[in-house]
Formats: structure tokens, C-alpha cells, sequence
């Protein structure tokens, strides 16, 4: 083990790109540099409504899943100071998201949430697809979305 760190929250993700470490932690999206992985260093903070589950970089954007709280679109073009761009309610809890062609496609608990992402400011919502079972994310595989839902994969 190299390095170890606590944080003040509850980490529940982690993405990392080009030694800088993004993490959902509570009730915050939080950055750390860890190019020394000895001396990991928190750079900036980002206190978000809701429980953040899921982080998703399509940088210099990060998509950061705050459970009740939405889908929050937030700039990190600048790693010490990430600025909220955005947030789309979605109709149940974001969970797991993925960002394809400019669309979010969202896990929310009772459905997938779908939503244009192509202007990150300004986020347009469309009616969810309802799933029989609890919704947790999605993803994408040569242009199928893929909803999981509690016990079973459906793809669209």
C-alpha cells in the first residue's frame, strides 16, 4: 500500500484521469491529486444536493449522481475549483449513469431517466422507461442501451 486517505463523507465511487482522483463522497464531489500516491492531496470540493453514488468524466465534465438530489453536471475544467453547471431532477433516486451521444441515461430507482446533455447548461428531461424492479444504471455497448434493474439486464 502506497498511500491511504480518509475523507469526510461516506466514498462510495471513484474515477481517475491523469493523476487527479474524483470521488462521490456523502454529500460532495471532492478532488484529490494523486500524482505522489504517498501524499494524495484533496484540491477541490464540491458540496452537492443529495448523496452522491456515481460519477461519470466526460471531461472537462463530470456527471456526479446525487441519489434524491439529481443528476448534477459540474465543470472541472479547473480541478481546484469545480463549478455546478446543472441539475436535472430526475423522477426517482440517480443512481448509476452513462453519457452517450450527448444523452444521459440515467438508473432512477423505478425507471431509467433519460435526458439531453448536449448543452450542459441547460438540460432537457424526457419521460422516464419505466423498469419492473428497482433501477440501479446503465450503460452502453455499440450504441444499445443497457438498463440494470434489480436481478436482471434489458437492453433498449
Amino acid at each position: 500500500m502506497l498511500g491511504t486517505f480518509d475523507t469526510p463523507g461516506m466514498a462510495l465511487v471513484v474515477k481517475e484521469s491523469e493523476g487527479i482522483l474524483y470521488l462521490a463522497d456523502g454529500d460532495a464531489l471532492r478532488i484529490y491529486d494523486v500524482l505522489d500516491p504517498e501524499l494524495p492531496e484533496l484540491i477541490g470540493t464540491l458540496a452537492l444536493p443529495g448523496t452522491m453514488v456515481d460519477i461519470q468524466l466526460e471531461l472537462p465534465l463530470a456527471y456526479v449522481s446525487g441519489s434524491l438530489g439529481g443528476l448534477h453536471v459540474v465543470d472541472v475544467s479547473n480541478p481546484f475549483d469545480p463549478v455546478l453547471v446543472s441539475t436535472v431532477n430526475t423522477p426517482g433516486a440517480a443512481h448509476g449513469a452513462v453519457i452517450h451521444n450527448g444523452f444521459a441515461y440515467i438508473g432512477d430507482y423505478w425507471g431509467l431517466a433519460i435526458c439531453d446533455v448536449s448543452n450542459p447548461a441547460a438540460p432537457i428531461s424526457y419521460p422516464s422507461l419505466p423498469l419492473p424492479h428497482i433501477s440501479w444504471d446503465a450503460a452502453v455497448l455499440n450504441d444499445t442501451l443497457y438498463g440494470e434493474w434489480q436481478f436482471w439486464t434489458q437492453s433498449f
